[in-house]
C-alpha cells in the first residue's frame, strides 16, 4: 500500500484499539491489542497495549483497516522491533 492510500485508514485506526490479522507470530494472543502511534513514508508505528512495546509495520504489508482490525497481506513475525 502507498502512503496516500493508507492515509484514509488513519481515522479508522485512531477510533479504538485494534487487532492485527493474521495474528503476528511471537506475540501472545492474550496480549494482541494495538494502538496506532505514527506513520512515515514507508512504515507505520503501532504499540502493543499490554506491553507498551512499539513495532514498525511496512506499508506494503497493509491490506486494509476497519474498526478493530488491521489486515495484513501475510503473516508477520517479530524481528528487531518490526513486524516483517
Amino acid at each position: 500500500m502507498q502512503l496516500q492510500d493508507f492515509m484514509k485508514y488513519i481515522p479508522v485506526l485512531q477510533q479504538r484499539d485494534f487487532e492485527i490479522y493474521p495474528q503476528p507470530q511471537g506475540i501472545d494472543r492474550s496480549n494482541s491489542k494495538f494502538t496506532f502511534i505514527d506513520n512515515d513514508q514507508t512504515h507505520i508505528t503501532v504499540q502493543n497495549v499490554g506491553t507498551q512495546q512499539n513495532y514498525l509495520i511496512p506499508l506494503v504489508l497493509i491490506e486494509f483497516a476497519s474498526p478493530g482490525i488491521l489486515r495484513l497481506t501475510r503473516t508477520v513475525t517479530v524481528r528487531n522491533g518490526s513486524l516483517i
